[in-house]
């Protein structure tokens, strides 16, 4: 099983396919999907922190949880949007990921991940999929605070035009 998890984090997606065919040939009962790292990552986890698009379509095919909780309660697709791979995200949310999860950390959402690194596009991704905009993390701030304090000026504008609370 941690076999599979090193075939999504180095984005080797032939060798993962192999994995999954190997425990079933339909990628329908796939223990490997629900292998767990000692952060409690999963492969689809990895694949999505790291950007490898095919890997977490093959992941979520093989019937990963997209909402897994990993270390802190993160979830692929805060992995996704943290590290601006946008194709890994688009996969997550198609797939039914919740753009209204928090993190136990800090009560950070994804969108708060995405416009604090200035990733517009995954901004406008999350916002159309109904992402809360006013989503506060345990100090208050929403992603317009984090936005505007990052000087990320596009996220601020789409943020804005979403309608987020400019006097919070």
């Amino acid at each position: 099983m941690a076999k599979a998890f090193g075939a999504a984090y180095h984005g080797k997606a032939d060798k993962l396919r192999r994995i999954l065919e190997a425990e079933d040939p339909a990628l329908r009962d796939c223990p490997s999907v629900a292998y767990t790292d000692k952060e409690h990552s999963t492969a689809l986890h990895a694949a999505c922190q790291q950007g490898h698009e095919a890997c977490a379509r093959l992941l979520i095919e093989a019937g990963a949880v997209v909402d897994a909780r990993g270390a802190s309660g993160t979830t692929p697709l805060m992995a996704a949007c943290e590290n601006g791979h946008a194709a890994c995200a688009h996969h997550l949310i198609r797939a039914g990921a919740d753009a209204s999860i928090a993190d136990d950390d800090n009560s950070a959402t994804a969108l708060h991940g995405a416009a604090g690194l200035g990733h517009a596009g995954l901004v406008s991704m999350l916002l159309d999929s109904k992402a809360p905009v006013d989503a506060c993390d345990y100090a208050g701030a929403t992603p317009l605070i984090i936005a505007s304090h990052q000087g990320h000026a596009a996220c601020v504008r789409m943020l804005c035009r979403a309608g987020a609370d400019k006097t919070i």
